[in-house]
């Protein structure tokens, strides 16, 4: 990854990274020298992904919530995240174009990877989220008060052959077409 105990990167690492992402050297370095401010063993555990996700919602529990988004950014699913996937991440969320940004969200829902949202995975991310938001979920309008009935909602509006899945086109489509849906989806 980088020099062991060191603040900056080996230059076949900012080599291969400048490929992977859409970061200069210096964004590089200076990423780096943040996260292993931030992770001094040199990887991200769940734990350490919650603590971030608690400062901003400081009167919800992130745990369900920033488990699936942890297991968006552990690509080689080893339980931990490491620099570069931490980088390819941030990098499609930051400067990725709206299909790889949407296409990185599928995936946050998509539980079992088979290429297909249903209302259980559905209801899953968003049960995750609210408890996440906490006290902020209360003001949500009515179609909307509750999981259940935010992924219904979803799902009447997405769901476009009605097989009571999302596909990866369907998720895109509504994404793109309906800016209420994006924002709910999101």
């Amino acid at each position: 990854m980088g020099n062991k105990g060191g603040k900056e990167l080996k230059p076949e690492t900012i080599s291969d990274l400048k490929k992977q992402t859409a970061f200069t050297e210096e964004e590089l370095q200076q990423w780096y020298a943040d996260f292993r401010h931030d992770c001094p063993k040199g990887n991200l555990t769940t734990e350490d992904f919650a603590v971030v996700y608690r400062r901003y919602f400081p009167s919800g529990d992130p745990t369900k919530f920033t488990d699936h988004v942890f297991r968006t950014f552990d690509t080689n699913r080893d339980g931990t995240i490491s620099f570069r996937e931490f980088m390819c991440g941030i990098s499609v969320l930051a400067r990725g174009s709206l299909d790889d940004k949407l296409r990185w969200i599928f995936q946050i829902y998509d539980l079992d990877g088979n290429g297909f949202i249903s209302k259980l995975e559905m209801l899953e991310i968003l049960q995750g989220m609210y408890k996440m938001m906490g006290e902020m979920s209360d003001s949500l309008p009515y179609d909307e008060a509750t999981p259940q009935s935010k992924t219904e909602k979803i799902f009447r509006q997405v769901d476009r052959n009605f097989d009571g899945l999302l596909s990866l086109d369907e998720f895109l489509y509504a994404a793109k077409h309906d800016s209420a849906i994006t924002t709910v989806l999101q």
